[in-house]
């Protein structure tokens, strides 16, 4: 029919082709109703009509569906969490079928935070983890998936794979963690799980500092965080107090086994912690405490560069640094932060031949021995002093073999 320009036509009724219908629901392997799972029916016969051959829509909350204007014909039907899920028996009915029942093998979660008192607490976020619960040299975090939302939610559903260990970590509108492990003995079907800030099956680590000379916008980091040498998944350092009055570090959500972290101040120039790594271990319900403790030190400030070299190209050279306390044999290669012109910054025990400064790490007050190398260069040594509060200066320039 024609529809004329400018006016508004009554076409009467619209009819749909086919008058093939599919009805049933989408249920668990145990009979229990699947709501809410995405649906894709589809024509076996991909020239089959009249009518659609392709159809998609949610169950309700009771698993039910009900597709219509179908083609004649067998229908495939799919059910999708992420991927496709698995089905258990038959997935092709005849379209005219009022009776369809899918079984779905798939667990699905509706996780939610709780406070202490049992209440719902808002999610911002959750991540859902594979994870390796046996302490091996396997990967803790196996696999990934984040959701992040606008608006603060009183629950999470996702769907999981049956019989793999998951470990789930969610935010609130402060930044709090809360966390669940799930085994991986969960069968198929319906799972509430509530997240709690000291989940069961999970430990924590506290880190305190007593009152320091340290500046008060000094704090404690937790890093390089390793579960028998590989990286691990924590939740959020939470932070209270300052390193001039005493503060502590806290991070749970923590699988038990033995672990590795450096523990640094960070945010005053002049002052360190007396040791920065820590080998602990993590076990389930319990948290697992370090002290701490601060010192007030300076910094060597070194510039190196070439003996008899005017120009002003940049030497692309690197030395390797290394410092000794004054008289000892034993030292550690100095870790100095360099920054190129132009370039990025430069952090471990090399540094450019270009006379760009380099910082050192925060030293104990003292005397030391500074060695240089280069390759193709002759080993310079000197000596510098190191007082509390202040960068110490030293320039040196390599000299050919």
């Amino acid at each position: 029919r024609t529809v004329p320009e400018g006016v508004t036509t009554d076409l009467g009724v619209l009819r749909l082709l086919g008058d093939g219908r599919l009805a049933g629901r989408v249920v668990f392997p145990g009979g229990e109703p699947f709501p809410g799972v995405r649906l894709s029916a589809r024509a076996v016969d991909k020239a089959a009509s009249p009518g659609l051959r392709r159809a998609n829509m949610r169950t309700d909350d009771d698993g039910r569906f009900s597709l219509t204007a179908l083609a004649p014909g067998p229908f495939r039907l799919t059910a999708f969490g992420e991927d496709p899920l698995p089905v258990n028996g038959n997935d092709t009915f005849q379209s005219g079928d009022e009776d369809v029942e899918l079984v779905v093998d798939a667990t699905l979660i509706r996780a939610r935070c709780v406070d202490a008192a049992g209440s719902t607490v808002p999610m911002k976020g959750i991540e859902i983890a594979t994870i390796s619960l046996e302490s091996s040299t396997e990967h803790d975090v196996t696999g990934m998936t984040s959701f992040g939302f606008k608006r603060e939610r009183d629950g999470h559903s996702f769907m999981i794979a049956p019989g793999l260990p998951y470990r789930l970590q969610a935010t609130d509108a402060e930044y709090r963690s809360y966390f669940a492990v799930l085994t991986g003995d969960l069968r198929a079907g319906i799972h509430d799980v509530d997240l709690m800030e000291d989940a069961p099956g999970l430990g924590s680590l506290r880190v305190v500092l007593p009152p320091s000379g340290a500046g008060e916008g000094a704090q404690l980091t937790i890093g390089d965080l390793q579960r028998d040498g590989e990286d691990v998944m924590g939740g959020m350092v939470m932070l209270s107090g300052n390193a001039a009055d005493g503060c502590t570090a806290e991070q749970k959500g923590l699988l038990p086994g033995s672990y590795t972290a450096t523990i640094r101040l960070q945010g005053d120039d002049w002052s360190a912690l007396e040791t920065e790594k820590h080998a602990f271990e993590i076990v389930a319900g319990a948290q697992h405490r370090i002290d701490v403790n601060a010192f007030v030190g300076g910094r060597i400030e070194l510039r190196v560069g070439v003996l008899g070299d005017e120009s002003e190209e940049e030497t692309r050279l690197r030395a390797k640094v290394r410092v000794l306390a004054a008289g000892s044999t034993e030292g550690s290669w100095l870790q100095v932060t360099s920054k190129r012109k132009g370039g990025a910054t430069v952090y471990g025990s090399r540094l450019f031949a270009d006379r760009t400064p380099a910082r050192s790490d925060v030293l104990r007050p003292g005397t030391y021995d500074v060695e240089v190398e280069s390759e193709g260069f002759r080993t310079l040594r000197a000596t510098a002093t190191v007082v509390a509060g202040a960068a110490t200066d030293l320039q040196l320039d390599l000299e050919r073999e």
